[in-house]
């Protein structure tokens, strides 16, 4: 079995296009969608899992220069954060861990794109499907005024796709 680390998903190429760091086709697409397919005045909630992956989506926002929030800290700070992106500030990007409660019945509806970095792991289907409804539901409730669009990112011939296909097998009860 190979493990591949979070830390090791982005590479230095500066023989591709010049430029440098690069953080791995499945990053290079999310900020793709970010900044050149979800137009500009909406906004985003993106869900991610794990500490490490965490870190290398930020280092991916910084990098494309993509304004955004994380939820992180102190009760206080994870507070602060969430009402200024509700308040239409300049970062148009929420960073949250979806398995966290911090934010769980947070009011969301400024956001109208929630994307999943990659399916969740989680040691049965009710806990999987509800952290899934429970991040979807802060986009999608009473006051939200837009359509609402959510993005899974799955990586094929991985453990994404194992992940995905194994969920949806138990959920059609196959």
């Amino acid at each position: 079995m190979n493990i591949v680390k979070a830390e090791t998903l982005g590479v230095d190429d500066v023989e591709r296009d010049g430029k440098g760091k690069h953080f791995g086709m499945k990053l290079e697409k999310v900020m793709h969608l970010i900044k050149k397919e979800i137009p500009k005045d909406e906004r985003v909630l993106v869900f991610v899992q794990f500490p490490d992956l965490m870190k290398k989506v930020t280092e991916a926002l910084k990098h494309n220069k993509i304004e955004f929030l994380e939820i992180k800290g102190t009760a206080s700070q994870k507070s602060k954060n969430l009402e200024k992106f509700q308040s239409d500030s300049e970062e148009r990007v929420l960073l949250l861990n979806v398995m966290d409660e911090s934010a769980s019945g947070a009011n969301l509806t400024s956001a109208n794109h929630a994307i999943f970095l990659s399916p969740l792991l989680a040691p049965s289907l009710e806990i999987y499907k509800a952290c899934e409804t429970q991040a979807i539901g802060r986009l999608v409730r009473y006051g939200q005024t837009k359509h609402v669009n959510v993005y899974r990112f799955i990586t094929k011939d991985s453990i994404d796709e194992e992940i995905f296909n194994n969920r949806n097998r138990q959920q059609a009860g196959k």
